[in-house]
């Protein structure tokens, strides 16, 4: 049966030592949660199950500025909607956008992706990359 539920709680430094040292001399080895949920099994008199395999890796998100990535996939869509439309024009009149606007189109990729380095790296704020 899968776990869905979560418990939580504290304790004081000298409580998770002694619990981490007791758990080096277990057998069988079992991480942290699975020791304590065992205990708390047993204590309840309930069957103690298996310890839980470890994940070769635990999984850590990074941390982005997500304001700062939606405003920029804001600005990229307004890039792409006015690429879009300056291809129209291009295929009807068989003439290609002015160098100017093409110009200004780079230069707001530019700002967009500058924007999305930031937001990706918010640790480096402040440094050109």
């Amino acid at each position: 049966m899968k776990r869905t539920k979560i418990l939580s709680f504290r304790l004081t430094p000298e409580e998770q030592e002694r619990l981490r040292l007791a758990l080096k001399k277990a057998a069988p080895k079992r991480s942290m949660p699975d020791a304590v949920r065992a205990l708390c099994l047993k204590y309840a008199k309930s069957r103690i199950p298996e310890p839980v395999k470890p994940r070769a890796q635990p999984r850590r998100l990074p941390k982005y500025d997500t304001r700062l990535l939606a405003k920029s996939l804001g600005q990229l869509g307004k890039i792409g909607s006015n690429v879009n439309q300056l291809a129209k024009r291009a295929h009807i009149q068989k003439q290609l956008p002015s160098e100017q606007m093409l110009s200004v189109i780079q230069m707001e990729l530019q700002i967009a992706g500058a924007a999305i380095q930031t937001a990706l790296n918010p640790q480096e704020k402040g440094h050109d990359n």
